[in-house]
């Protein structure tokens, strides 16, 4: 148990995580029902939760009852409950001329048009909550003194992850305990008297911080010169290559020396300061001392 705001930020994490995993299960849900009476409309739209999506999956879901009416009234029925502030016209024609073809079911139909329905209202109340709880889990956030710091790394959402796993960071000494704490230490591959080569991570830690670390990681190597080079040069070093995923742990493990040296420093990430060892190193001098 944590203490004071450490705790209602572990709870709120704790209760943001709930609200994104029950979003991706509705979603998964609609995706099972649109694929048994219009299959082919995974072919326009990568999301169901979208603005003209969610108009034709409210309106008329199934491609046998879309193909019996004109293309003009299948539009004007699914402009009828659009609320947002642009319907996209040509990719409601795509999905007629797919509705004619289609290879969906043609029997209880109503049935599963109110499903969808009744699972789409459900999605958009989780939504909400997920916004609810967001807002506030955020503004607890900034109550902490180390929060202007993560964020200016990690965002806001995964600043709160990060402190709900970890807690109060003054009550570590190293950053290697935070290390160990997401379980992306290497570690030997022993089995009995053998042992390979790799040395794997452990993933003995806590699988949420890790999971956050992880994705972090993916998007800098986007968005960030300094650990694309760095990834870049780990899988092509002339000696000892790594792997893609060998590559990412050691840009995990590198991310979380960062973090410990912004949050005892205080101090923000600067993308172009790049080389960030002498930080990192008076950082860990500074505490041993």
């Amino acid at each position: 148990m944590q203490k004071g705001a450490y705790e209602e930020i572990r709870q709120y994490a704790r209760l943001y995580v709930q609200c994104v995993q029950s979003i991706q299960r509705e979603r998964i849900i609609l995706w099972g029902l649109v694929g048994q009476v219009f299959p082919e409309l995974s072919q326009l739209f990568k999301e169901l939760d979208g603005g003209t999506s969610k108009a034709l999956l409210m309106s008329s879901a199934c491609a046998a009852i879309v193909r019996q009416n004109t293309e003009e009234a299948f539009i004007a029925q699914v402009r009828a409950v659009y609320s947002g502030k642009r319907l996209f016209i040509s990719k409601l024609q795509r999905a007629y001329q797919l509705a004619v073809t289609s290879i969906g079911v043609s029997d209880g139909l109503q049935a599963i048009q109110l499903a969808i329905q009744l699972h789409m209202a459900h999605l958009q109340t989780l939504q909400a909550q997920l916004e609810q709880v967001t807002g506030v889990m955020t503004s607890c956030l900034n109550t902490l003194p180390e929060a202007p710091y993560l964020i200016s790394i990690l965002g806001e959402v995964s600043a709160t992850i990060f402190l709900a796993d970890v807690g109060d960071p003054t009550r570590f000494r190293t950053a290697a305990q935070w290390v160990k704490l997401a379980g992306i230490q290497p570690v030997p591959n022993k089995s009995g008297k053998k042992q390979r080569s790799r040395t794997p991570m452990s993933h003995q830690g806590r699988s949420r911080l890790g999971t956050m670390l992880y994705y972090t990681c993916l998007r800098m190597i986007q968005h960030d010169d300094h650990f694309s080079q760095i990834y870049n040069h780990l899988q092509r070093r002339p000696n000892n290559p790594l792997t893609k995923m060998q590559a990412l742990g050691v840009l995990m493990n590198k991310l979380l020396h960062i973090l410990w040296a912004l949050v005892h420093n205080q101090t923000y990430y600067d993308a172009s300061f790049a080389r960030s060892a002498d930080l990192m190193t008076a950082s860990c001098q500074s505490v041993s001392s």
